[in-house]
């Protein structure tokens, strides 16, 4: 009589997922097995891509036993899909002077990673203007690559004046000045940087929240000055922005806090007192 070859079995089997890219290639072990015995491992033989992220599929193994003396030959093979590794990007908030050049636009990630290596290439846009206020910084052409699926966080870059200080007599936070009750004090300030008049509404109150000699303030005043009107002027001789304020004797011997506030959203402060 004759005895006939058994059948084999083979299998593929890829590593556990799940299966996202990770910058090494994903592999598989493949069995043959058969009665009497048989179970050895198998040659994998790979294609498609297994280490890039591909279509549906993109990454096959597959192995065949050629069949041996008492079994007959078998084969498998699997395949498996390789997704995009998510990855979290967000822009740094940029500040700079208006008439400045911008500066770089920058990142972090902030979640996920980059392996194997990899980098971000393109760079970051804003939303194009010179004025005074804040333009949202795009995505622009900044990429990972077909690995990554990139999500953007966005900030502003926020262009402000170059607020250069006070100039006598009334100076910057910190220094108490002396002015006279029932006086006309000019308030002098400049922007460095840019020529001509800004659109800014400078304020002259009092504030409740500043002591002078140990005594808060107990009168209130609030006078509203806006380039081309009431008072406030500029001069490009000196590039400066002049108001003239006139205070009232009632005032004597009571602390005032100067407050500048322009248009970028900054408000500057001098402080003062009067004697009578």
């Amino acid at each position: 009589f004759t005895i006939n070859k058994a059948p084999s079995v083979t299998v593929v089997t890829f590593e556990a997922g799940p299966y996202i890219y990770r910058g090494t290639p994903f592999t598989a072990t493949a069995v043959v097995t058969g009665v009497g015995g048989l179970n050895e491992a198998v040659a994998v033989v790979y294609s498609g891509d297994c280490t890039n992220v591909t279509g549906a599929n993109g990454c096959t193994a597959a192995a065949t036993y050629a069949g041996g003396p008492n079994h007959t030959g078998s084969s498998d093979s699997k395949s498996i899909t390789i997704n995009q590794r998510p990855i979290t990007v967000t822009a740094d908030a940029k500040t700079k002077y208006k008439g400045d050049p911008d500066p770089a636009l920058t990142y972090q990630i902030t979640n996920g990673s980059l392996v194997n290596g990899d980098s971000f290439t393109g760079a970051l846009t804003r939303v194009a203007d010179e004025e005074v206020g804040s333009y949202a910084i795009l995505r622009g052409t900044l990429t990972a690559g077909n690995n990554y699926s990139l999500t953007y966080i966005g900030a502003n870059l926020t262009i402000i004046y170059n607020f250069t200080g006070f100039f006598r007599p009334i100076d910057n936070l910190g220094i108490i000045n002396i002015v006279k009750a029932g006086s006309s004090v000019p308030i002098k300030f400049s922007l460095n940087g840019y020529q001509g008049m800004a659109i800014f509404t400078a304020t002259f109150p009092a504030s409740a929240n500043m002591v002078c000699n140990g005594t808060a303030p107990t009168d209130y005043v609030d006078e509203v000055a806006t380039p081309g009107s009431s008072g406030l002027s500029y001069d490009p001789t000196t590039d400066q922005y002049n108001y003239v304020w006139k205070t009232e004797e009632s005032w004597g011997s009571t602390c005032r806090r100067l407050a500048v506030k322009l248009s970028d959203g900054k408000t500057h402060y001098a402080d003062f007192k009067f004697n009578k």
